[in-house]
C-alpha cells in the first residue's frame, strides 16, 4: 500500500512538474461557433443560462469538439436554448445511427421508452452483434464506437445525466 502511495505521488509530482501552469487563455476557452451562438448571453457579457441550458451547451461543445454529426449537434444546442431534451429529436438520431452500424455489421434495434425520471420517458436501444472470432469482434467494437460518437453518445449521456434527472 506504501509503494502505491509512493508511486501515485511520484506520478502526481511528475505531472505537476511537466506541466505549464502559466497564465493564458485555454485551448478550450473558446467555443466552436455554432454552440457559442446558442447561449444566451446578457447585454453586459453575463451568462443568464439556467443550469439546465448549460449542461446541454456543454454536451453540444463536446459532441462537436469530438468531430459528431451536425444533426447530433444540433439537437444539443436546441436543447441548450430551450434547457430541455426533446425525446423526439433523441428518436430521430436513430435512423442514421442504425444505418453505420448495418455498415459495420452489427444491428442497433429500438427498445420501448424508457423512464429516466419521473414524466421523462426516452426510447431505448441495443445493439445485436453477429457471431464471430475474437478479431472480427475487436474490430466490430471498434466500428460501433465510432458509430455512436458520431450519431448518438453525447445524445444519449445527456438524456441519462441531464439535471432533472440528478
Amino acid at each position: 500500500m506504501a509503494r502505491m502511495l509512493a508511486f501515485a505521488l511520484a506520478v502526481t509530482l511528475t505531472l505537476a512538474a511537466c506541466t505549464d501552469v502559466s497564465p493564458g487563455p485555454s485551448p478550450l476557452a473558446t467555443e466552436p461557433p455554432s454552440v457559442a451562438e446558442s447561449s444566451s448571453a446578457a447585454p453586459d457579457g453575463a451568462w443568464e443560462d439556467t443550469p439546465e441550458q448549460q449542461f446541454f451547451r456543454e454536451m453540444a461543445f463536446n459532441a462537436e469538439y469530438e468531430g459528431s454529426s451536425q444533426a447530433q449537434i444540433d439537437v444539443l444546442i436546441e436543447a441548450g436554448r430551450r434547457g430541455a431534451l426533446d425525446p423526439q429529436r433523441v428518436e430521430d438520431l436513430l435512423p442514421p445511427f442504425f444505418a453505420c452500424l448495418a455498415d459495420a455489421g452489427a444491428a442497433g434495434v429500438t427498445l420501448p421508452a424508457i423512464e429516466v425520471a419521473p414524466g421523462l420517458a426516452y426510447v431505448d436501444y441495443r445493439i445485436d452483434y453477429p457471431a464471430g472470432d475474437g478479431e472480427l469482434k475487436a474490430e466490430l467494437e471498434r466500428a460501433v464506437f465510432d458509430c455512436e460518437l458520431e450519431h448518438f453518445a453525447f445524445a444519449w449521456q445527456a438524456v441519462n445525466r441531464q439535471p432533472a434527472v440528478q
